[in-house]
């Protein structure tokens, strides 16, 4: 069992389609996965043919006081996806005001390593250094810094801060 987290240096660098590959190819492997999103953009779920309209998800069901467990999709037989939901325009402008209520999240993951019931638990995390973010990558047991080889990942790599142990993996090498 591990958690395997993939952040990206910045947007746009490929992070959350990695996510959802990697998933994937997985469970053809026969390992049994969970795949979370952990950013507040939401995008994981489209990659798993989730409708576009669905707004449910792990941090949306935490906000309104509900099981956030009740948010989880089955994909395939080997294939869980939690998505993150939607949050209200009020909530992207104050994520201050949400932080610690996510922050939850946290001990159910650690619960979930501890029941064996997934090979892998893949975070999707957002770039930057939000108090949830850092507490997810805590929990990793190994961490993807995703990057293109272009002049702006150069840049962030040597001026931001990567996760202890963090691996970079460089995505588009043409």
């Amino acid at each position: 069992m591990a958690i395997l987290g993939l952040q990206g240096v910045r947007g746009g660098v490929g992070t959350t389609s990695l996510t959802a590959a990697l998933a994937w190819a997985l469970q053809i492997l026969g390992e049994n996965v969970l795949v979370i999103d952990a950013s507040p953009d939401n995008l994981l779920r489209m990659s798993f043919n989730v409708d576009f309209v669905h707004q449910g998800g792990w941090a949306r069901s935490l906000l309104d006081g509900q099981d956030w467990r009740d948010a989880g999709l089955r994909y395939t037989s080997q294939l869980d996806l939690l998505p993150f939901g939607q949050l209200t325009a009020q909530e992207r402008e104050n994520p201050q005001s949400w932080q610690e209520t996510l922050g939850e999240i946290g001990s159910a993951i650690q619960a979930l390593k501890a029941s064996g019931r997934y090979s892998w638990i893949l975070l999707d995390l957002p770039y930057g250094a939000s108090p949830l973010t850092r507490q997810l990558v805590s929990l990793c047991d190994h961490t993807l810094a995703v990057a293109r080889v272009d002049a702006n990942c150069h840049i962030r790599l040597h001026q931001q801060a990567l996760p202890a142990g963090a691996h970079i993996l460089i995505n588009d090498l043409r």
